[in-house]
């Protein structure tokens, strides 16, 4: 049996990350078994899923008592390693909000790592992550130190680029560019990001794969003018600039 894992921040709870809705019926067709691993759904409702399709949610609090907790990951190899990369490669200073930044991603990465590591198998397996986040830093650590486990990621936009974050960074791009499979960014601006402001000299493992939407119905009445936005109506996107 080849079998899909695939992590992500709510689907299918909830009603956020809608371009899986359409890619869930090609996984589907692609693996005998798709399972999802959702990271702190918002809610208990899941989603219609094709028959061949599982899921559950992965609960990860982070109070105060775990962010004292994630300190202990101040001794940990990965932190110090991305503490070099930050000063050698990015040229810049570890500021306070990026050592928090390093330590809470590492503590929630290394959590969901480890359940990560129960769902191996033996069988045939590709684990994916939906976001090109701590999901994406657990299986980067996985395959780290299970180099059989075959492991990729999508790469969106606020998980890309380091200027839309108060602390203009995002933690262990190298560590995850390095060690997975594939890196997929979702256009070639994600893609000339990754080399120019993560700083990843090997593209090799980089390839440009675009959200998808189901085969819509063309329009057969002539118009004379027509603009079209297939976006979530939230400010990042800027729809009214349509209306304009």
């Amino acid at each position: 049996m080849n079998e899909l894992l695939v992590f992500t921040s709510g689907f299918p709870y909830g009603s956020g990350e809608t371009f899986l809705e359409t890619e869930v019926a090609y996984l589907a067709k692609g693996f005998e078994q798709v399972h999802f691993v959702a990271v702190n759904p918002s809610n208990a409702i899941s989603r219609n899923l094709p028959d061949n399709c599982t899921a559950e949610g992965l609960f990860i609090p982070l109070g105060v008592l775990q962010k004292i907790a994630a300190l202990r990951y101040l001794v940990s190899p990965l932190f110090w390693q991305e503490r070099n990369v930050i000063r050698r490669v990015y040229k810049r200073a570890i500021s306070r909000g990026i050592a928090q930044t390093m330590l809470i991603s590492l503590y929630r990465a290394q959590k969901i790592r480890k359940h990560a590591e129960e769902l191996i198998n033996g069988k045939q397996q590709v684990f994916y992550s939906y976001w090109c986040d701590d999901n994406a830093l657990a299986l980067a650590t996985l395959k780290k130190e299970n180099p059989d486990v075959k492991a990729v990621s999508r790469a969106h936009g606020w998980d890309v680029y380091f200027e839309v974050h108060l602390v203009n960074y995002l933690p262990y791009r190298h560590l995850i560019a390095a060690q997975l499979n594939a890196l997929l960014p979702i256009s070639n601006k994600g893609k000339e990001a990754i080399e120019k402001t993560w700083n990843v000299e090997d593209l090799s493992t980089v390839h440009v794969s675009r959200s998808g939407v189901k085969e819509q119905e063309k329009i057969t009445q002539p118009v004379s003018k027509l603009l079209v936005s297939c976006s979530n109506l939230i400010p990042l996107k800027r729809v009214e600039l349509i209306i304009e």
